[in-house]
C-alpha cells in the first residue's frame, strides 16, 4: 500500500487530496493544527465512502515540538504496520 502525509486537511487544499487518496486506497496520513476540526475530515471522507487507511495526526508546521511529535506518531504506526 502507498502512504502519503498531507498537511492541512481539515479544509480545502489540503483535505482535497486527501480524500481522493484515501477513496484510490492509500494510506493517508492527514495532519492538521487543530484536532478539533477534524470532524470536518472525517464528514468528507464519509461522503466519498472512504472507511479506513486514515491516520489523523496533529501538526502545526511553525513548530518544531509539534513536527518532531507528529513524527514519532507516524514512525510508530509505519513501524506496527512493517511488523
Amino acid at each position: 500500500m502507498r502512504s502519503v502525509l498531507i498537511t492541512g486537511t481539515s479544509t480545502g487544499i489540503g483535505q482535497a487530496p486527501a480524500v481522493v487518496l484515501a477513496s484510490r486506497g492509500w494510506r493517508v496520513f492527514a495532519t492538521m493544527r487543530n484536532l478539533a476540526k477534524r470532524g470536518l475530515l472525517e464528514q468528507a471522507l464519509k461522503e466519498a465512502g472512504v472507511q479506513n487507511g486514515v491516520e489523523v495526526e496533529e501538526l502545526d508546521v511553525t513548530s518544531v515540538a509539534s513536527i518532531e511529535a507528529a513524527a514519532a506518531s507516524i514512525e510508530a504506526l509505519l513501524a506496527m504496520h512493517r511488523e
